[in-house]
């Protein structure tokens, strides 16, 4: 069995309201979008996408911004849960990759599996100006699990 994170019922991230809070003053547009965090532990993060009104597209499925936002937030959040909340640090998408694979017509759920790889990145912060480059995978699926979407989002993190 996986092991969760240290004082994990205490973070803010695992509270659903105060997770709504944070996307509503500094993501307003998931907030709009109505995303949610479906789990949160140190190997991975499952955010969900409904499709209504809201994330769609005149065409009948989600506007690929919508699915682009929930893709980059499933690796955003897993890279933020795993900082040490006393270090300060700059993160900034530098570079994002995605490929649109199939109609996203149902609810989706965007995974990033990469948990291990921030945890070993993360550890060569150690000084103020210290800085890591991360190459964090999104995988979007629909409600019957099928790829929707693959993404790659690369983000820069520098200790203050």
């Amino acid at each position: 069995m996986e092991a969760e994170f240290a004082n994990d019922g205490k973070h803010w991230l695992h509270s659903p309201w105060k997770f709504r809070w944070y996307l509503l003053r500094h993501l307003p547009s998931l907030a709009f979008w109505g995303v949610s965090l479906k789990e949160l532990k140190p190997a991975c993060c499952r955010i969900k996408l409904p499709f209504h009104w809201q994330t769609q597209n005149p065409f009948g499925s989600i506007y690929f911004s919508a699915l682009s936002g929930a893709a980059e937030l499933s690796t955003g959040i897993l890279l933020l849960r795993h900082l040490d909340e006393k270090c300060s640090v700059s993160m900034l998408v530098t570079e994002v990759q995605m490929e649109f694979l199939k109609k996203a017509s149902t609810d989706s759920e965007f995974s990033c599996l990469d948990g291990r790889v921030i945890r070993e990145s993360l550890q060569s912060l150690a000084l103020p100006g210290d800085q890591v480059v991360l190459k964090l995978h999104a995988t979007g699926q629909n409600a019957s699990g099928e790829t929707i979407a693959r993404a790659v989002f690369t983000w820069s993190v520098k200790r203050r």
